[in-house]
């Protein structure tokens, strides 16, 4: 890891950072948001002031600092995102990032190394570090006067979910519940996604799975149509007209290993609701989410996946049998192009 390149086009950027400012990126890049563990984590309430106090400018939205993370400007959201997001995924941030004191270290000497300040300002301020036992770093006062810095760290891998969560604010802020679907290719993330956003909104996640066809029922009329393989009368009756009745939802469980539905699940109607799984986009379906969303992947990266979570006997099932159903059924009801969002997680 070499953080100078991303320095350097801070340097460039700003030209009011001081060996401060400097030594505050290289700390955020490597110990993430750190200061949780030493500050405590503040309530959402305070992003959301933040946020009011910021000036609008047109900065970028956001600002790698390398090692995967980026600054998320508070001026350049203009109240499309939610103060509550923002700290959710900050929050998320922490929690997935993990570097450590030695790893700063490092990066602060290649930079005392390679800096542009005197060997004064660069070492005095590595020695104010060491004398703080490394606590978290401010930026410089020329700093703040000459660019009033407002921004919170999150992970580059949140950016391309940025747009579909401003969607979901903006409905949210309106008042508006929304019943959001992620179907696409197996192996490209949707779970992933699902658990992001349950984390971000406090709200539940009903997972296909829990509706596959009974053995009973897989004839080979039914498994020859495309999405065949979903108990969607089932699905529409337990979970569509419910939601459309605001009442709970409450379903079975479907369990393949045995063939049989073996617990009832409630989920109380909230704000948000997800749904994710290959066919949830059926068209029996489709009309009754509030947003649609497609996830991807490469083949390749969906096979090297698929054989790392799965192992070799079922890489051979899922690339002869269950990834040519789910092809079919994408292909034949156009689900990519009827979906508000695409995903990709190559």
């Amino acid at each position: 890891m070499d953080l100078l390149p991303i320095l350097q086009q801070h340097l460039s950027r700003y030209p009011a950072m001081t060996a401060q400012d400097c030594v505050k990126l290289l700390y955020q890049a490597v110990l993430g948001p750190a200061h949780l563990g030493r500050m405590g984590t503040p309530p959402p309430d305070y992003i959301i002031n933040e946020m009011k106090k910021a000036p609008k400018r047109n900065l970028p939205l956001t600002e790698s600092i390398g090692n995967g993370l980026c600054r998320l400007n508070l001026d350049s959201i203009h109240n499309h995102l939610r103060g509550e997001t923002i700290h959710a995924l900050f929050l998320a941030t922490a929690e997935e990032h993990q570097g450590t004191l030695d790893e700063l270290k490092e990066q602060l000497t290649l930079w005392k190394n390679n800096s542009i300040f005197s060997e004064e300002e660069t070492t005095a301020e590595l020695l104010k570090l060491e004398e703080s036992n490394y606590a978290p770093v401010s930026h410089s006062q020329p700093y703040h006067s000459a660019y009033d810095p407002h921004y919170r760290l999150i992970s580059e891998r949140f950016i391309k979910y940025l747009p579909l969560l401003e969607r979901i604010d903006q409905r949210l802020m309106l008042g508006e519940k929304t019943l959001l679907a992620i179907d696409g290719r197996c192996a490209s993330g949707k779970t992933t996604l699902a658990a992001l956003l349950s984390r971000i909104y406090a709200c539940s996640v009903i997972h296909i799975d829990d509706f596959f066809l009974p053995f009973e029922r897989k004839t080979q009329e039914r498994l020859a149509e495309p999405g065949g393989n979903l108990d969607r009368e089932r699905f529409y009756e337990e979970i569509i007209l419910a939601y459309r009745n605001s009442q709970d939802l409450i379903y079975g469980q479907y369990d393949c290993s045995c063939g049989a539905i073996t617990r009832q699940e409630s989920i109380p109607q909230q704000p948000v609701i997800i749904v994710e799984g290959s066919y949830c986009l059926h068209p029996l379906m489709q009309d009754a989410y509030d947003i649609k969303v497609f996830s991807t992947c490469s083949s390749e990266l969906q096979s090297q996946r698929i054989l790392h979570r799965n192992g070799e006997q079922m890489h051979h099932r899922f690339l002869n049998e269950w990834i040519p159903m789910e092809e079919q059924y994408f292909s034949h009801f156009s689900i990519p192009q009827i979906c508000d969002f695409i995903v990709s997680t190559d």
